[in-house]
């Protein structure tokens, strides 16, 4: 998945991610995120750097990410059944 700086949000961190940057490519798991005016600072593998907020990210999610995702999907696919089938009963 590609995002930008600015849509890292904290369920990013520790997903594996990839970015060029000052001309070299940082890959490994994202450690952290520190915005201030505008900029972005990044920890990658351990590996610090600053970009712009429309910076583009590669986020590859982890299995477990992955499943907690989808369990979310279908969790919130469920409640808005059930909604729809208590209004359809009122």
């Amino acid at each position: 998945m590609r995002i930008s700086a600015k849509q890292l949000l904290l369920k990013n961190i520790n997903q594996l991610a990839a970015s060029a940057a000052n001309g070299s490519l940082y890959m490994g798991r994202l450690d952290s995120v520190v915005s201030s005016a505008g900029k972005y600072e990044l920890t990658i593998g351990g590996n610090t750097f600053e970009v712009d907020g429309d910076h583009p990210i590669e986020i590859r999610r982890t299995e477990i990410s992955e499943s907690l995702q989808l369990a979310n999907e279908l969790t919130e696919d469920l409640l808005d059944s059930l909604g729809v089938a208590e209004d359809a009963a009122a």
